[in-house]
């Protein structure tokens, strides 16, 4: 398969400034790069982010065109190429490095997929410092930072799962302090603003727990969420939501055992003359009065029209005015 080593270039003075490769076509490849820009934090990203807040669109160049089996080697040669000519990339690496879908640089891929350490490290930093990332109001806007240890492109990720390790089924990076960073406690940044280690992994319901807009309740000297509460005393959450927005106590509210109802018992079926046909029928429910939806829908009609006659009167003859009149 035949490949394309392609440059990216800046419109403003028209330097390369990203080198890729790619077996699509160039206009395609650049339209994925542009889609894509809000999805990661990196400097490529943030650059393509800035242009497009300009108004501009980057360029796209082919510096050569290669078998598959050679193109690691070719981008890395044109990389080396381009820096030792001055050139200031924004590439992370010296380029070559592919597998499963695209680029992974970090060299902790799962069967060709992103890990969900390196998901969650990049998610935590584009929240943060990407401006058009939908979260950032709620973590960059009001001043989450992510300490200088982690926050590095080329080296923070492996610092990052050295400090942090595997993460476990069903968790993902959270924070022990709401108002406080994504902070690993031991980086200068760390010790200089006097920030703790104030990460952990964690499971959605965990991370639940500690919304801001959660109704807490306290008991014998335990504060804790509906739902946790809940948990413990064997209720459902929405007994013990309905019973505290009532207005019950506290410990009413948590002590009253649950009352599981015993379910409803079908009506015994009786017999029916259809007030339509007179025919007899057998009926399900003591609002049945007919033997079949025909008679249903007839007798419906007909007592539509009994209680609605004089209007349906008055505007017949109306027509049939405007009608004469027209005529």
């Amino acid at each position: 398969m035949i490949e394309r080593i392609y440059g990216l270039t800046d419109p403003r003075d028209g330097a390369i400034v990203y080198v890729g490769c790619t077996s699509a076509k160039l206009r395609s490849r650049l339209a994925q790069h542009i889609g894509m820009r809000k999805q990661d934090a990196t400097a490529k990203s943030a650059w393509l982010c800035e242009i497009s807040a300009l108004g501009e669109r980057p360029g796209i160049v082919e510096l050569e065109t290669c078998d598959e089996r050679v193109s690691s080697e070719r981008e890395k040669f044109w990389i080396g190429y381009l820096r030792e000519a001055g050139a200031v990339l924004l590439n992370a690496g010296a380029g070559g490095q592919r597998g499963g879908r695209g680029r992974r640089r970090h060299g902790a891929t799962v069967g060709g997929n992103y890990a969900r350490e390196w998901l969650s490290w990049n998610a935590m930093r584009a929240r943060c410092y990407n401006k058009n990332s939908e979260r950032y109001l709620r973590y960059g806007g009001r001043g989450i930072r992510v300490c200088a240890r982690w926050r590095e492109s080329n080296s923070g990720y492996a610092a990052f799962l050295h400090d942090m390790g595997p993460a476990p089924e069903g968790t993902t990076i959270d924070r022990v302090d709401n108002n406080g960073h994504y902070s690993c406690g031991a980086c200068e940044e760390c010790v200089a603003h006097g920030w703790t280690a104030n990460c952990r992994w964690a499971t959605k319901v965990e991370q639940a727990n500690k919304r801001s807009n959660n109704v807490l309740l306290a008991h014998d000297g335990i504060v804790d969420t509906v739902s946790n509460w809940a948990r413990r005393r064997g209720l459902t959450f929405g007994c013990l939501q309905s019973r505290v927005y009532r207005g019950w106590d506290v410990a009413k509210a948590l002590d009253t055992p649950l009352v599981k109802r015993e379910p409803r018992q079908p009506k015994a079926e009786r017999e029916v003359v259809c007030e339509c046909c007179g025919r007899t029928a057998v009926a399900k429910t003591i609002l049945t009065r007919w033997c079949n939806d025909k008679c249903r829908k007839k007798l419906t009609r007909n007592a539509f029209y009994r209680r609605n006659r004089d209007r349906i009167c008055a505007q017949r003859r109306v027509k049939w005015a405007n009608r004469r009149k027209a005529a």
